[in-house]
């Protein structure tokens, strides 16, 4: 039986240490209005998209959170959001505005629960990578990359935040290659440089028919 419905809108949850400080991040730094505040829960909106946190019940709850949490926050007109946020660069860990292989112009940011916030626009006149020719394709084999990720990890002693740390990604990017699907390409370039091998060790040959 199909079952029809339609979904509109999808709001994260995130754990917050601090709810004062996390609000206010939100609020002074990328421009969103509260519109529910209490010790235990929040809510912050902005253009009909609304973020919601829980006060974690412990430390030990942030321990796990911190660093394995992402959000990504798509924005029209991008660069005046960017000249505010630059002026941050003091207090909080940045990433510049940039250009992504995959067609986006982002920065990234890091709120006061380690929790890493993507904040991207289509790029103007986006470059398309070139990853066909004459309709055979490489198919990136993600799980085959996190084993090799495994194997680094563990012959230097590294947990996954310091293997993370030492490649320039979140953790959740690496331990999540084990369930396969599509990466992001600066990622993906990042981790296979990490553990010594080419992409095309990494590729599985395929033939994909176009349509016509």
């Amino acid at each position: 039986m199909t079952t029809v419905y339609t979904a509109r809108k999808i709001s994260p949850m995130l754990a917050a240490a601090d709810m004062e400080e996390t609000v206010a991040f939100y609020h002074d730094i990328l421009r969103f209005t509260p519109t529910m505040k209490s010790a235990e829960y929040a809510i912050v909106e902005r253009d009909g998209q609304t973020i919601h946190f829980m006060k974690a019940a412990s430390e030990e709850v942030m321990r796990c959170v911190r660093g394995h949490t992402e959000i990504y926050i798509e924005v029209a007109n991008i660069a005046s959001l960017w000249e505010h946020v630059k002026t941050f660069k003091d207090r909080h860990k940045i990433r510049d505005l940039f250009d992504r292989d995959y067609g986006m112009t982002e920065f990234h940011i890091g709120d006061p629960n380690g929790c890493l916030v993507f904040v991207g626009e289509p790029t103007r006149g986006t470059r398309k990578m070139l990853v066909a020719s004459a309709g055979i394709v490489g198919r990136f084999d993600t799980r085959a990359l996190f084993t090799a990720l495994d194997e680094q990890r563990r012959s230097r002693g590294m947990s996954w935040q310091q293997a993370a740390s030492e490649v320039g990604v979140s953790p959740s990017t690496m331990t999540r290659t084990k369930l396969g699907g599509r990466l992001e390409v600066d990622g993906m370039l990042a981790m296979v440089r990490w553990v010594g091998r080419t992409v095309e060790s990494f590729t599985r040959r395929g033939v994909i028919r176009r349509r016509t």
